[in-house]
Protein backbone atom coordinates (compact mmCIF):
# COMPACT_ATOMS: atom_id res chain seq x y z
CA UNK A 1 0.00 0.00 0.00
CA UNK A 2 1.22 4.04 -0.80
CA UNK A 3 -0.42 6.38 1.72
CA UNK A 4 0.17 9.84 1.21
CA UNK A 5 -0.54 12.26 4.27
CA UNK A 6 -0.57 16.21 3.34
CA UNK A 7 2.14 15.90 1.11
CA UNK A 8 3.98 18.87 0.38
CA UNK A 9 6.76 19.97 -2.23
CA UNK A 10 7.72 23.68 -2.52
CA UNK A 11 10.84 24.38 -4.72
CA UNK A 12 13.22 27.86 -3.90
CA UNK A 13 15.42 29.19 -6.43
CA UNK A 14 16.79 33.00 -5.76
CA UNK A 15 14.21 33.75 -3.12
CA UNK A 16 11.70 33.03 -5.12
CA UNK A 17 9.73 29.57 -3.70
CA UNK A 18 7.19 27.70 -6.32
CA UNK A 19 4.51 24.99 -4.34
CA UNK A 20 4.75 22.40 -6.89
CA UNK A 21 3.04 19.38 -4.76
CA UNK A 22 -0.23 21.37 -2.31
CA UNK A 23 -1.33 18.70 0.65
CA UNK A 24 -1.62 15.37 -1.19
CA UNK A 25 -3.90 12.98 0.57
CA UNK A 26 -3.77 9.39 -1.67
CA UNK A 27 -4.12 5.90 -0.85
CA UNK A 28 -3.34 3.43 -3.14
CA UNK A 29 -4.20 -0.25 -2.38
CA UNK A 30 -1.90 -3.18 -2.38
CA UNK A 31 -2.23 -4.98 -5.45
CA UNK A 32 -4.00 -1.94 -7.34
CA UNK A 33 -3.21 0.24 -10.59
CA UNK A 34 -3.82 4.07 -9.23
CA UNK A 35 -3.34 6.59 -12.23
CA UNK A 36 -2.33 10.24 -11.95
CA UNK A 37 -3.45 12.30 -15.09
CA UNK A 38 -2.85 15.75 -15.31
CA UNK A 39 -1.81 18.96 -17.25
CA UNK A 40 1.87 19.65 -18.01
CA UNK A 41 3.59 21.27 -15.21
CA UNK A 42 0.99 20.35 -12.62
CA UNK A 43 3.70 18.09 -10.41
CA UNK A 44 3.17 13.85 -11.40
CA UNK A 45 6.56 13.49 -11.63
CA UNK A 46 7.43 15.24 -8.54
CA UNK A 47 5.44 12.99 -7.00
CA UNK A 48 6.92 10.15 -8.24
CA UNK A 49 10.31 11.72 -7.03
CA UNK A 50 8.95 12.35 -4.02
CA UNK A 51 7.15 8.89 -3.41
CA UNK A 52 10.37 7.01 -3.92
CA UNK A 53 12.15 9.62 -2.04
CA UNK A 54 14.36 10.87 -5.16
CA UNK A 55 13.29 14.21 -3.83
CA UNK A 56 12.73 15.17 0.02
CA UNK A 57 8.91 16.49 0.27
CA UNK A 58 9.03 19.58 1.99
CA UNK A 59 6.85 18.57 4.63
CA UNK A 60 3.84 15.49 4.94
CA UNK A 61 4.38 11.52 5.16
CA UNK A 62 4.91 8.86 2.23
CA UNK A 63 4.22 5.94 3.63
CA UNK A 64 4.76 2.13 1.81
CA UNK A 65 4.19 -0.85 2.80
CA UNK A 66 3.45 -0.06 5.81
CA UNK A 67 6.95 1.93 6.53
CA UNK A 68 7.40 5.59 6.57
CA UNK A 69 10.17 6.68 4.64
CA UNK A 70 9.80 10.43 5.17
CA UNK A 71 12.49 10.80 7.91
CA UNK A 72 14.72 8.16 7.30
CA UNK A 73 18.40 7.76 7.49
CA UNK A 74 20.28 7.57 4.23
CA UNK A 75 21.16 3.90 5.19
CA UNK A 76 17.91 2.81 5.82
CA UNK A 77 15.94 4.81 3.09
CA UNK A 78 18.40 3.05 0.75
CA UNK A 79 16.98 0.04 1.96
CA UNK A 80 13.59 0.77 1.65
CA UNK A 81 13.72 1.83 -1.95
CA UNK A 82 14.79 -1.46 -3.23
CA UNK A 83 11.11 -2.38 -2.51
CA UNK A 84 10.11 0.59 -5.20
CA UNK A 85 10.61 0.06 -8.75
CA UNK A 86 10.67 3.06 -11.32
CA UNK A 87 9.94 2.23 -15.12
CA UNK A 88 10.29 5.89 -16.98
CA UNK A 89 9.94 6.46 -21.04
CA UNK A 90 11.54 3.54 -22.68
CA UNK A 91 14.99 6.21 -23.76
CA UNK A 92 15.91 5.80 -19.98
CA UNK A 93 17.71 2.87 -20.70
CA UNK A 94 21.70 2.97 -21.23
CA UNK A 95 22.66 3.17 -24.81
CA UNK A 96 26.46 1.52 -23.78
CA UNK A 97 24.65 -1.65 -22.19
CA UNK A 98 22.97 -4.24 -23.31
CA UNK A 99 19.54 -5.72 -22.31
CA UNK A 100 20.62 -8.23 -20.10
CA UNK A 101 23.49 -5.34 -18.40
CA UNK A 102 20.84 -2.71 -18.21
CA UNK A 103 18.51 -5.02 -16.57
CA UNK A 104 21.92 -6.87 -14.51
CA UNK A 105 22.83 -2.73 -13.60
CA UNK A 106 20.66 -2.52 -9.64
CA UNK A 107 21.40 -6.01 -9.27
CA UNK A 108 25.61 -4.99 -9.54
CA UNK A 109 24.87 -2.21 -7.54
CA UNK A 110 23.30 -4.22 -5.00
CA UNK A 111 26.62 -6.55 -5.22
CA UNK A 112 24.79 -9.48 -5.88
CA UNK A 113 27.07 -12.23 -7.36
CA UNK A 114 27.62 -12.81 -10.89
CA UNK A 115 25.90 -16.12 -11.06
CA UNK A 116 22.59 -14.85 -9.29
CA UNK A 117 22.93 -12.12 -11.51
CA UNK A 118 22.70 -14.29 -14.27
CA UNK A 119 20.12 -16.11 -13.40
CA UNK A 120 17.77 -13.14 -12.30
CA UNK A 121 18.22 -11.14 -15.49
CA UNK A 122 17.38 -14.27 -17.80
CA UNK A 123 14.50 -14.85 -15.80
CA UNK A 124 13.35 -11.61 -15.76
CA UNK A 125 14.31 -10.88 -19.80
CA UNK A 126 12.00 -14.25 -20.28
CA UNK A 127 9.03 -12.90 -18.57
CA UNK A 128 9.06 -9.66 -20.58
CA UNK A 129 9.75 -11.52 -23.98
CA UNK A 130 13.40 -10.55 -24.30
CA UNK A 131 15.03 -13.46 -24.13
CA UNK A 132 16.10 -13.90 -27.52
CA UNK A 133 17.34 -9.85 -27.60
CA UNK A 134 19.39 -9.83 -24.48
CA UNK A 135 22.55 -9.36 -26.12
CA UNK A 136 21.25 -6.59 -28.28
CA UNK A 137 21.68 -2.91 -27.38
CA UNK A 138 19.36 -0.21 -27.21
CA UNK A 139 19.75 1.26 -30.54
CA UNK A 140 18.91 -2.38 -32.27
CA UNK A 141 15.71 -2.47 -30.57
CA UNK A 142 12.19 -1.14 -31.08
CA UNK A 143 10.26 1.31 -28.87
CA UNK A 144 8.26 -1.22 -27.23
CA UNK A 145 11.27 -3.96 -26.51
CA UNK A 146 13.20 -0.74 -24.98
CA UNK A 147 10.38 -0.31 -22.72
CA UNK A 148 10.00 -4.24 -21.37
CA UNK A 149 13.90 -3.80 -20.76
CA UNK A 150 12.87 -0.71 -18.34
CA UNK A 151 10.21 -2.84 -16.68
CA UNK A 152 12.76 -5.87 -16.47
CA UNK A 153 15.28 -3.39 -14.77
CA UNK A 154 12.52 -2.12 -12.66
CA UNK A 155 11.63 -5.77 -11.29
CA UNK A 156 15.44 -6.41 -10.47
CA UNK A 157 15.40 -6.19 -6.73
CA UNK A 158 11.51 -7.68 -6.79
CA UNK A 159 9.92 -4.74 -5.34
CA UNK A 160 6.32 -4.42 -4.28
CA UNK A 161 5.37 -1.32 -5.70
CA UNK A 162 6.46 -0.03 -9.61
CA UNK A 163 5.89 3.36 -10.36
CA UNK A 164 5.58 3.51 -13.97
CA UNK A 165 6.36 7.39 -15.18
CA UNK A 166 5.16 7.98 -18.73
CA UNK A 167 5.86 4.51 -19.71
CA UNK A 168 3.80 4.79 -22.61
CA UNK A 169 4.88 7.96 -24.03
CA UNK A 170 5.90 8.15 -27.54
CA UNK A 171 5.08 4.44 -28.22
CA UNK A 172 2.02 3.64 -30.92
CA UNK A 173 -1.33 2.63 -29.85
CA UNK A 174 -0.43 -0.99 -30.28
CA UNK A 175 2.91 -1.20 -28.80
CA UNK A 176 0.89 0.87 -26.23
CA UNK A 177 -1.40 -1.70 -25.68
CA UNK A 178 1.06 -4.77 -25.69
CA UNK A 179 2.77 -2.63 -22.67
CA UNK A 180 -0.95 -1.76 -21.01
CA UNK A 181 -1.08 -6.00 -20.70
CA UNK A 182 2.87 -6.41 -19.56
CA UNK A 183 1.99 -4.89 -16.67
CA UNK A 184 -1.52 -6.20 -15.62
CA UNK A 185 0.19 -9.99 -16.27
CA UNK A 186 2.48 -8.48 -13.73
CA UNK A 187 0.71 -7.25 -10.88
CA UNK A 188 -1.48 -10.34 -10.70
CA UNK A 189 1.26 -12.66 -11.19
CA UNK A 190 3.55 -10.76 -8.41
CA UNK A 191 0.97 -9.08 -6.52
CA UNK A 192 2.51 -4.98 -7.30
CA UNK A 193 1.00 -2.13 -6.73
CA UNK A 194 1.05 0.43 -9.70
CA UNK A 195 0.92 4.04 -9.54
CA UNK A 196 1.33 5.88 -13.14
CA UNK A 197 1.99 9.16 -13.93
CA UNK A 198 0.72 9.24 -17.46
CA UNK A 199 -1.21 11.65 -20.15
CA UNK A 200 -2.47 8.65 -21.87
CA UNK A 201 -6.05 8.29 -21.22
CA UNK A 202 -6.35 4.64 -23.12
CA UNK A 203 -3.95 3.52 -21.14
CA UNK A 204 -6.01 4.92 -17.92
CA UNK A 205 -9.10 2.85 -18.81
CA UNK A 206 -7.36 -0.23 -19.97
CA UNK A 207 -5.16 -0.92 -16.56
CA UNK A 208 -5.92 1.36 -13.57
CA UNK A 209 -8.31 0.60 -10.97
CA UNK A 210 -8.77 4.22 -9.65
CA UNK A 211 -7.54 7.45 -10.86
CA UNK A 212 -6.56 11.08 -9.74
CA UNK A 213 -5.90 14.58 -11.53
CA UNK A 214 -3.40 16.77 -10.06
CA UNK A 215 -3.77 20.17 -11.54
CA UNK A 216 -1.56 23.19 -10.09
CA UNK A 217 0.14 21.22 -7.16
CA UNK A 218 -3.13 19.87 -5.88
CA UNK A 219 -6.06 16.80 -6.41
CA UNK A 220 -8.86 18.18 -7.83
CA UNK A 221 -10.68 15.00 -8.30
CA UNK A 222 -10.15 11.57 -7.81
CA UNK A 223 -11.98 8.07 -7.19
CA UNK A 224 -12.97 4.65 -9.03
CA UNK A 225 -12.30 4.19 -12.48
CA UNK A 226 -15.83 3.12 -13.19
CA UNK A 227 -17.84 5.34 -11.09
CA UNK A 228 -16.06 8.11 -12.33
CA UNK A 229 -16.78 6.94 -16.16
CA UNK A 230 -20.62 6.68 -15.38
CA UNK A 231 -20.71 9.50 -13.36
CA UNK A 232 -22.58 12.78 -15.42
CA UNK A 233 -20.90 15.58 -13.21
CA UNK A 234 -17.34 14.53 -13.07
CA UNK A 235 -14.98 16.66 -15.24
CA UNK A 236 -12.53 14.00 -15.40
CA UNK A 237 -14.66 10.96 -16.14
CA UNK A 238 -15.75 12.86 -18.92
CA UNK A 239 -12.01 13.14 -19.90
CA UNK A 240 -11.58 9.79 -19.41
CA UNK A 241 -14.14 8.55 -22.20
CA UNK A 242 -12.72 7.19 -25.51
CA UNK A 243 -13.58 10.09 -28.23
CA UNK A 244 -15.62 9.89 -30.81
CA UNK A 245 -15.55 12.21 -34.19
CA UNK A 246 -18.74 14.46 -34.79
CA UNK A 247 -20.11 14.78 -38.13
CA UNK A 248 -21.06 17.77 -39.57
CA UNK A 249 -24.92 18.68 -39.33
CA UNK A 250 -27.15 17.81 -42.05
CA UNK A 251 -30.10 18.86 -43.20
CA UNK A 252 -33.31 17.98 -41.21
CA UNK A 253 -31.61 15.84 -39.53
CA UNK A 254 -30.43 16.08 -35.40
CA UNK A 255 -27.22 14.92 -34.51
CA UNK A 256 -27.13 13.55 -30.76
CA UNK A 257 -24.35 12.77 -29.04
CA UNK A 258 -25.28 9.69 -26.42
CA UNK A 259 -22.97 8.59 -23.57
CA UNK A 260 -22.81 5.57 -21.52
CA UNK A 261 -23.70 6.93 -17.74
CA UNK A 262 -24.79 3.43 -15.96
CA UNK A 263 -23.27 0.55 -14.88
CA UNK A 264 -26.23 -1.27 -16.66
CA UNK A 265 -26.97 0.76 -19.79
CA UNK A 266 -29.28 -1.09 -22.65
CA UNK A 267 -26.71 -2.52 -25.11
CA UNK A 268 -29.75 -2.10 -27.53
CA UNK A 269 -30.57 1.14 -26.88
CA UNK A 270 -30.38 2.15 -30.77
CA UNK A 271 -32.83 -0.66 -31.83
CA UNK A 272 -34.88 0.78 -28.68
CA UNK A 273 -34.65 4.09 -29.43
CA UNK A 274 -35.40 3.53 -32.89
CA UNK A 275 -39.21 1.59 -32.09
CA UNK A 276 -39.97 4.33 -29.90
CA UNK A 277 -39.82 6.80 -31.74
CA UNK A 278 -40.83 5.49 -34.73
CA UNK A 279 -38.00 6.98 -36.58
CA UNK A 280 -34.56 5.68 -38.03
CA UNK A 281 -31.44 6.26 -35.95
CA UNK A 282 -28.55 6.72 -38.30
CA UNK A 283 -25.16 5.69 -35.98
CA UNK A 284 -22.59 7.96 -37.42
CA UNK A 285 -19.68 7.15 -35.01
CA UNK A 286 -18.42 5.16 -31.82
CA UNK A 287 -16.30 4.39 -28.94
CA UNK A 288 -17.14 2.00 -26.62
CA UNK A 289 -15.09 -0.27 -24.39
CA UNK A 290 -15.20 -2.70 -21.35
CA UNK A 291 -13.63 -1.01 -18.38
CA UNK A 292 -13.64 -3.97 -15.52
CA UNK A 293 -16.84 -5.65 -16.81
CA UNK A 294 -18.88 -2.48 -17.77
CA UNK A 295 -19.36 -0.99 -20.78
CA UNK A 296 -18.62 2.22 -21.23
CA UNK A 297 -18.15 5.00 -24.00
CA UNK A 298 -20.09 7.37 -26.35
CA UNK A 299 -21.70 7.03 -29.94
CA UNK A 300 -22.94 9.94 -32.13
CA UNK A 301 -26.58 9.13 -33.87
CA UNK A 302 -28.47 10.99 -36.25
CA UNK A 303 -32.12 11.00 -36.57
CA UNK A 304 -34.66 12.95 -38.81
CA UNK A 305 -35.88 16.22 -37.22
CA UNK A 306 -38.89 15.93 -36.03
CA UNK A 307 -41.02 18.01 -33.33
CA UNK A 308 -41.65 16.37 -29.97
CA UNK A 309 -39.71 13.65 -29.93
CA UNK A 310 -38.07 13.07 -26.44
CA UNK A 311 -34.53 11.20 -27.19
CA UNK A 312 -33.15 12.43 -23.83
CA UNK A 313 -35.79 11.37 -21.78
CA UNK A 314 -35.83 8.17 -23.19
CA UNK A 315 -32.18 7.63 -23.54
CA UNK A 316 -31.94 8.76 -19.51
CA UNK A 317 -34.92 5.94 -18.54
CA UNK A 318 -31.86 3.33 -20.35
CA UNK A 319 -28.88 4.24 -18.30
CA UNK A 320 -27.50 7.08 -20.96
CA UNK A 321 -27.20 10.61 -21.62
CA UNK A 322 -28.24 12.52 -24.36
CA UNK A 323 -26.21 15.70 -25.71
CA UNK A 324 -28.10 17.64 -28.36
CA UNK A 325 -25.18 18.47 -31.41
CA UNK A 326 -25.75 21.75 -33.21
CA UNK A 327 -22.70 21.04 -35.22
CA UNK A 328 -19.31 19.50 -35.12
CA UNK A 329 -17.87 22.40 -32.78
CA UNK A 330 -21.28 22.71 -30.40
CA UNK A 331 -23.08 21.36 -28.55
CA UNK A 332 -25.87 21.55 -25.58
CA UNK A 333 -27.20 19.23 -23.35
CA UNK A 334 -30.88 18.41 -23.00
CA UNK A 335 -31.83 18.78 -19.47
CA UNK A 336 -34.19 15.98 -18.56
CA UNK A 337 -36.64 15.81 -15.64
CA UNK A 338 -35.97 13.61 -12.66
Amino acid sequence: MIVLDQLTKTFTHHGQSATVLNSIDLEVDTGTVFAVVGPSGAGKTTLARCINLLEQPTSGRVVVGGQELTGLKESQLRSARRRIGTVFQASSVLSRRTAAGNVALPLECLGVTPAETKARVSELLDRVGLSHRSDHYPHQLSGGQRQRVGIARALALRPSVLLADEATSGLDPETTASIVDLLDELRRDLDLTILAITHDMSFVRNLADSVARLDHGKIVEQGDIVDLLTDPVSELGRGLLPSVDVPAGQPDRQLWRVLYRDAHAARDWIERLSRAIRVPVELQSAAVEVVNGVQIGQAVVSVAARNGLDIAGLLSEWGLEAIEVSDANSEKKVEVAA
